[in-house]
């Protein structure tokens, strides 16, 4: 079966299953539950065809745990090939947005994410059969802890110690 290249697949308001983004030399993966979150596919928002999705070649596959739930394991690596662009993650918390790479990553195994949006790339298995998913963009909403946000703390522009211009001592 030959696979042509696809678009990117972007799911706002996604669900994680499972994670690993901590860093190996593999690089990291989580799985998303498919039927949750807002897909936009070929510029369809709203895209609920999964079968269409499992002909075109994206990884998706009935979940252990659920026969309804439909999952697909995407991956995350930084150390791409030579004229490739590695993925482009974030964590935002009220005003901050931090970049993340493949040393900071790992954190998201361990925060209350609010909110995640991703846009995925396919890449087509070196088998010829259907496609790996890699992110390609990645924001992860944190959960903002109210006093943080009642006392404004940001870090500054030189990437120092965090700033707080509220507090007059």
């Amino acid at each position: 079966m030959a696979f042509k290249r696809r678009e990117n697949l972007t799911i706002q308001d996604a669900e994680i299953g499972y994670s690993d983004f901590k860093a190996s030399r593999y690089g990291s993966s989580f799985m998303l539950i498919m039927n949750k979150g807002d897909i936009t596919y070929k510029g369809v928002s709203g895209y609920k065809d999964f079968d269409q999705l499992i002909k075109d070649g994206w990884p998706i596959q009935r979940s252990n745990r659920d026969e309804d739930e439909l999952v697909m394991w995407v991956n995350v690596k930084f150390d791409v090939p030579e004229g490739m662009a590695p993925p482009i993650v974030y964590t935002v918390t009220g005003k901050r947005k931090e970049k993340l790479d493949a040393d900071t990553i790992g954190i998201l195994d361990s925060a209350d994410i609010s909110k995640l949006d991703v846009s995925i790339s396919p890449a087509m298995r070196k088998d010829g059969n259907g496609y790996t998913a890699y992110v390609k963009t990645l924001f992860a909403t944190l959960y903002e802890d109210p006093l943080m946000a009642e006392y404004g703390m940001y870090e500054s522009e030189e990437g120092q110690e965090p700033v707080d211009d509220d507090i007059p001592f």
